[in-house]
């Protein structure tokens, strides 16, 4: 699937080291921003603006060859429950090595309303595309206005767009085999009692529901190829290192 426009996405690294807090926003058409912040940071850089602000975030740890743990929540301001989060030895939220947070403009056009629609569709599609280990209940969706879920619903497609880019990329369902017609040239494979289809998507390429797998890497497995797909589906990280 290509994209109708160029889209353009702005990277500030406050302290200029490519290895700590990326502030990362998309323009022309999103007022958005994700932090980007490892955890190691988060008492230098808590300070910033943006985490004074009402936002959602997500914690993330990288488990080789298993997929992300993640916890995803909500808070006002944001630095309130991260410092929390920190500090805690609740075994459900400990774990995280890094997290991607959230918040709208100065403007503040992005209430508390809308981040808890966030946090609920976020939650919702995760657990729907079982791309992660998520231990969390699915919140309530709020009551909002047709403009205000019409507001939230769009701010959550550039979000979403936004943390793919960066790596987070849990929130996307697989195709089932009735949604296979869209035109996208489907592989096939079928070898030593394992089926598998899948398709090439924005340069990714993306499995298909009911696809198998083994859980070891066979001997005879080339090393160039081990060393090429197990970057991409196993250790995507949200920065290039």
């Amino acid at each position: 699937m290509s994209a109708d426009k160029q889209i353009t996405l702005n990277i500030e690294i406050p302290d200029g080291n490519a290895n700590s807090v990326w502030i990362v926003g998309r323009d022309p058409d999103w007022k958005g921003h994700v932090i980007v912040c490892p955890r190691p940071c988060l008492k230098t850089d808590r300070s910033m603006v943006h985490f004074s602000q009402p936002g959602v975030y997500v914690l993330r740890k990288i488990v080789p060859l298993q997929f992300p743990q993640i916890y995803i929540g909500i808070a006002d301001p944001i630095k309130k429950r991260l410092n929390t989060h920190d500090n805690t030895h609740d075994a459900n939220k400990e774990f995280w090595e890094e997290v991607f947070v959230c918040v709208g403009d100065s403007g503040g056009k992005l209430n508390i309303a809308h981040i808890q629609h966030l946090e609920a569709r976020l939650v919702s599609m995760a657990k729907a595309a079982k791309l992660c280990v998520l231990d969390q209940n699915t919140p309530t969706l709020p009551a909002l206005s047709k403009a205000d879920e019409s507001y939230a619903e769009n701010f959550l497609a550039q979000l979403i767009f936004v943390l793919r880019v960066l790596g987070v990329n849990i929130f996307e369902v697989s195709l089932t085999e009735a949604e296979e017609k869209s035109g996208d040239k489907i592989f096939i494979l079928n070898s030593k009692n394992v089926t598998a289809k899948g398709y090439q998507n924005a340069g990714e390429f993306m499995v298909l529901a009911k696809s198998q797998a083994v859980l070891q890497i066979a001997p005879h497995a080339l090393d160039s190829s081990i060393e090429m797909f197990q970057p991409a589906f196993f250790h995507r990280r949200s920065r290039f290192r």
